[in-house]
């Protein structure tokens, strides 16, 4: 039997327009009277919203006609509510705010009252036509607080009963806990029992010692990583890493290293799936490494299917694995464990090359003598023998990559007890969310039609946008939207949080979301803001031909749009890739030509501040000085953090290059604290890197190398290329490796095609 909601779509949709009441009529909008906007603002996909709105207007109940959105152009369809509208959506906005409801808070303490009083409280940021539609036979399912989500850890150790042979690897591992061995590292393809084993090293070895297991996807980010980790290390009373999580949206890998530096508990720290790891997550588990080589009381395990390359395989302190199948005697036995007698038991074994995903997934003994792979085992004996329903859980839950509550895959009764049955048979698991193993993942995946997947990820980005509030939600709603080939959702969504994920250092996220924006789009400032977001992505990871060819898309977007705001904006990101090539003149004119009259203040103040930088260069250091000057006055009237930040950065190198270091420190300690509010990790970098100037030139090597060496780990996780070379030419003059350093920062600049960094490096070395 189906859950009941307190409304349907088309009572939500009523409700929602009714908050919009003062602008019907109006020539401009705002986005939540369209489509799109509505969908966004309700959590249900728009397919629904426009049929739900059909029905609508067939009732009279509400109006389509065009109107101008604010920020854009051009004209869009939009909805009023219609007079008979208005009343029925006041009468229901009475009913549903009266309705009694339970709830669990954010804080974890109950709820119970009217939904009008629930809305009320602070934490619950949410409109009432949006929780009437997570509203189920009376109980609000509020999406986790963000902190709250984050902070939900498991071990998730997976069960080693029935396991069977690899002695000897275990004996490897016995060295992990009896030995010096810091890390242990197992490779193997799909299935071979990777984790079993690891799980099991554990079970057997690893009592008296704390232990953190987290599986890797291929889209988890540091943050995320960092709040599992936070949450492990308090349960133990350490609690330094969550402390500074609170006050750090973006960790920078080199606290956390100093904090992990510090843990003095016996601690197993396992990452699962290492090969889907992102670059920026590939350099945590980096730093995790170096961590345990320094500490007796850290162990690391990594699991992966291809090799990892920080690691060193002759490290005598390493031990590294590759899982072939089990042998026969082992296979032999595992079949006997399930039922097997020993006829059929050495037939299976003996065709199944050891796999034991082949041997656990084998049916009963008169099927057993059937030739076939893991994936015809995988029709034959899971795949038939399932129910309508949970074939339909087993669908819902492919389309996700990563860990995801009951409702999104679950809707009903009758599935909620198939994802039971699923769980009871091993089929799918709860580990912070519900998972299934990745070779089922692929294959019901692959059994569905594309109309079929479109609409399943319809689904997944609805659930996202009902029941997550955090950057990496809307990340996955906006995949899933691209996935279903709503484009129009999915620009919306990049508009809306793209600078979010731009500034949290999400660029492998922005560069595979924007590989689904089309040439062209019937909404041109979206696709805009997704070209430009796209260049800047580009820009900051090094590939600045890409990047130019995304801005001149920009600016032919703007041009037809007659749009000049957007045009400097796009000018301004054209200048910056000119500036970097060596080509000031050219950069200065760009510059120049987009301070138009009429722009937004903080537009025009870093516009001011990239005319000073290109002055700075060519060293007219009165002209920049007075371009800065600028900008650090429209700043402070403006209240723009990231402009004071800027501006105070570029006055104190000016002051460091006049040879007044201690004026510099103390201009650089006010734009940390103003980047640092801001979370603007690609300026905190460049500012790590400009103290270390400073100490440098006040004779302080220590200082120095430490802001150098926290610039160059920041800058590589942000993958910020030309910082990274920055910080490596910095070094070169403070450690012994110096041409080492040198070769690294002129290798980048090169590639870069920064021609007078090169130049400069160059130089260095002669």
């Amino acid at each position: 039997m189906a859950r009941r909601r307190l409304v349907t779509v088309e009572e939500a949709i009523l409700i929602h327009l009714l908050d919009y009441k003062r602008y019907f009529g109006e020539g401009t909008v705002p986005i939540e009277m369209t489509q799109a906007g509505i969908s966004r603002s309700i959590g249900v996909r728009r397919s629904h919203i426009s049929s739900s709105l059909d029905v609508a207007k067939g009732k009279g109940l509400v109006d389509e006609r065009l109107a101008h959105v604010k920020g854009e152009a051009r004209r869009r369809k939009c909805y009023d509510l219609t007079g008979m509208g208005a009343s029925e959506a006041g009468e229901l906005r009475a009913r549903v705010e009266s309705s009694n409801v339970t709830a669990t808070l954010p804080d974890g303490n109950g709820f119970e009252g009217e939904l009008s009083e629930l809305l009320a409280i602070p934490d619950i940021s949410m409109g009432l036509a949006r929780a009437s539609l997570i509203t189920f036979d009376g109980v609000v399912n509020l999406p986790p607080a963000r902190a709250r989500s984050e902070m939900e850890w498991t071990t998730s150790v997976p069960r080693t009963e029935p396991f069977f042979g690899r002695e000897s690897e275990l004996e490897e591992l016995r060295g992990m806990f009896d030995g010096g061995i810091h890390t242990a590292v197992i490779y193997g393809i799909p299935g071979i029992g990777k984790s079993a084993l690891a799980a099991r090293a554990v079970a057997l070895h690893g009592q008296g010692r704390h232990t953190f297991w987290f599986p890797i996807t291929e889209w988890a980010s540091t943050r995320n990583t960092s709040s599992h980790l936070s949450c492990f290390l308090e349960s133990f009373g350490f609690d330094r890493l969550q402390r500074y999580l609170e006050a750090h949206e973006v960790p920078d890998l080199a606290d956390v290293r100093d904090i992990l530096a510090e843990v003095k508990e016996p601690s197993i720290l396992v990452f699962d799936d290492c090969d889907v790891a992102g670059q920026s997550l590939l350099l945590f588990l980096k730093m995790t490494a170096a961590v345990a080589r320094q500490s007796s009381d850290i162990k690391l395990v990594l699991i992966s299917r291809k090799q990892i390359d920080f690691i060193n395989a002759t490290d005598p302190h390493t031990v590294t694995l590759t899982l072939d199948g089990l042998d026969e005697s082992s296979s032999i036995g595992l079949l006997m464990e399930r039922g097997f007698d020993r006829g059929a038991s050495e037939k299976i074994a003996g065709r199944s090359g050891g796999h034991p995903l082949f041997l656990t997934l084998a049916g009963s003994a008169a099927e057993a003598h059937d030739e076939g792979d893991v994936s015809s085992i995988l029709a034959r004996e899971i795949f038939e023998t399932m129910t309508a329903s949970e074939k339909e859980v087993m669908f819902s839950l492919s389309v996700f990559r990563k860990g995801v509550r009951t409702d999104a895959v679950a809707r009903d009764e009758v599935q909620l007890k198939s994802l039971e049955s699923l769980e009871k048979r091993h089929l799918a698991w709860f580990a912070d969310g519900w998972h299934m193993h990745n070779l089922m993942k692929e294959y019901f995946y692959q059994r569905q039609s594309r109309a079929e997947r479109s609409a399943r990820h319809e689904n997944a980005a609805e659930y996202y946008n009902l029941f997550t509030n955090d950057t990496e939600g809307h990340i996955e709603e906006a995949y899933h939207l691209f996935e279903a080939g709503d484009v129009g959702s999915g620009l919306l969504m990049l508009s809306i949080h793209g600078q979010e994920f731009l500034r949290q250092g999400y660029l492998d996220e922005i560069l595979n979301l924007t590989k689904y924006v089309p040439d062209s789009f019937d909404e041109p400032t979206e696709l805009y803001e997704a070209l430009l977001l796209n260049a800047q992505a580009l820009e900051q990871t090094g590939e600045w031909a890409k990047a130019a060819g995304s801005i001149e898309k920009c600016a032919s977007v703007a041009r037809d749009l007659g749009d000049t705001e957007r045009l400097s904006r796009a000018l301004q990101h054209g200048g910056a890739l000119l500036y970097r090539e060596g080509r000031l003149d050219d950069a200065l004119a760009k510059f120049t030509d987009a301070l138009s009259p009429g722009l937004p203040k903080n537009l025009e103040a870093k516009l001011h501040n990239s005319i000073g930088v290109v002055q700075w260069r060519m060293g007219n250091t009165e002209e920049a000085r007075r371009a800065y000057g600028i900008d650090y006055e429209i700043s402070i009237g403006a209240n723009d953090h990231q402009g004071l930040a800027r501006a105070l950065n570029n006055l104190g190198i000016l002051d460091w290059q006049a040879g007044e270091a201690d004026s510099a420190l103390e201009k650089y300690a006010k734009a940390l604290d103003s980047a640092e509010r801001i979370s603007d990790k690609k300026l905190v970098a460049i500012l790590y890197s400009n103290i270390a100037d400073a100490y440098k030139a006040k004779g302080d090597k220590t200082e120095a190398v430490r802001f150098y060496e926290r610039c160059l780990e920041l800058a590589e996780d942000l993958k910020f290329n030309w910082q990274t070379a920055e910080a490596y030419r910095g070094l070169a003059d403070l450690v012994e490796d110096r041409d080492e350093y040198l070769n690294k920062a002129l290798g980048i600049f090169e590639r870069l095609g920064a021609k007078e960094d090169a130049k400069t490096v160059r130089s260095m070395m002669e």
